[in-house]
């Protein structure tokens, strides 16, 4: 038991720190015999003071439009932070290739904000890259269908390969990379499925990165090594927490509720969005989680509001509805149901 607001309530912990330290030695143990050694690799991650609100020690992201150079590739990246219509063309910024050092080819990669009215460009791909020429004056400055944000690559002159250098920051972002196989190829699925078991149970923060890197068990490479390194010096960094719950309210006073979210076409390279779901017990002394879920939506959202609508439809179907009816038959009474 546990006292809020001086009223007692009856708090539950969903312990599962000695099993997260089994996952660890586990990890340890087979990679140690595949690459002796490589265990000591395992330290805890560095988390941000405020890891709720990403405070803190949390470093600030970039934002702005800004010019990448990648000297070995000979290539520019232009990033667009800021949505726009308009293609972008070099001339006249600062910070950048000077143009008559280009090639005319330009790749513009575009993410959408918005519904397109003529249902976009039609010589761009489906993905929203579009290859063209800066230099044609009749089209260089043309608007595309909607708002977007993202990137424009232009190529400096000898460039044997003008396409976009994988540049992501994302570790769980393995689209266009070209990795050899990673030494924990043969081994990955038993460390993950056994993550997954106490992913589900109670470290809901864990499901979104585990089963991404479920998917990749058949093309295991080292970036997927090294994603899977990073998850287990999280671990290590947070596996003293717990789930908790508390009760402290009558039968009369309990509700559902629903909550759901999603980020933006983050999945790569389907630009997908990731729908999140948490389903509680509510009431003025009572929090209990009842259920958590992560997936990837099956359709590609125009907008942020639209991902979180799909996160809602897919909550209210494979949570919140069918528990409103066990639950009203375990409180005898009709349920309310607050999403």
């Amino acid at each position: 038991t546990d006292t809020i607001d001086g009223k007692t309530v009856r708090t539950v912990q969903y312990d599962m720190c000695d099993f997260m330290q089994s996952c660890l030695k586990l990890y340890s143990d087979l990679i140690e015999e595949i690459k002796p050694g490589s265990s000591k690799a395992i330290q805890p991650a560095e988390l941000p003071t405020d890891t709720v609100s990403g405070g803190g020690n949390a470093p600030a992201p970039k934002y702005g439009d800004r010019w990448e150079h990648f000297p070995e590739q000979k290539a520019w990246k232009r990033v667009h932070d800021k949505p726009r219509n308009a293609l972008f063309t070099p001339t006249g910024t600062k910070g950048g290739p000077r143009c008559d050092s280009l090639l005319p080819t330009r790749i513009t990669r575009m993410i959408f904000h918005g519904w397109c009215a003529d249902g976009g460009d039609a010589s761009a791909t489906p993905d929203g890259q579009l290859e063209d020429t800066w230099t044609n004056a009749s089209t260089c400055h043309r608007n595309a269908a909607a708002k977007w944000t993202g990137e424009t690559w232009f190529f400096e002159k000898g460039c044997q390969d003008p396409q976009p250098v994988q540049t992501s920051d994302d570790p769980l972002d393995f689209s266009s990379r070209q990795d050899p196989k990673g030494i924990l190829a043969g081994v990955a699925s038993r460390i993950l499925m056994k993550i997954f078991y106490g992913a589900r149970f109670a470290r809901w923060d864990l499901l979104k990165v585990v089963t991404k890197l479920a998917t990749m068990v058949t093309k295991w490479t080292t970036a997927c090594d090294a994603a899977l390194l990073r998850l287990m010096r999280y671990i290590k960094a947070t596996v003293d927490w717990v789930l908790v719950g508390y009760v402290g309210d009558s039968v009369s006073d309990l509700s559902l509720q629903l909550y759901a979210d999603a980020d933006f076409a983050g999945d790569r390279p389907s630009y997908k969005s990731t729908s999140g779901t948490l389903l509680c017990l509510h009431g003025p002394l009572t929090y209990m989680p009842l259920a958590g879920r992560t997936k990837k939506q099956g359709c590609v959202s125009h907008s942020t509001p639209e991902a979180e609508i799909v996160s809602l439809d897919s909550g209210m179907r494979s949570l919140a509805l069918p528990a409103l009816d066990i639950w009203e038959k375990v409180l005898g009474r009709k349920v309310e149901l607050v999403a």
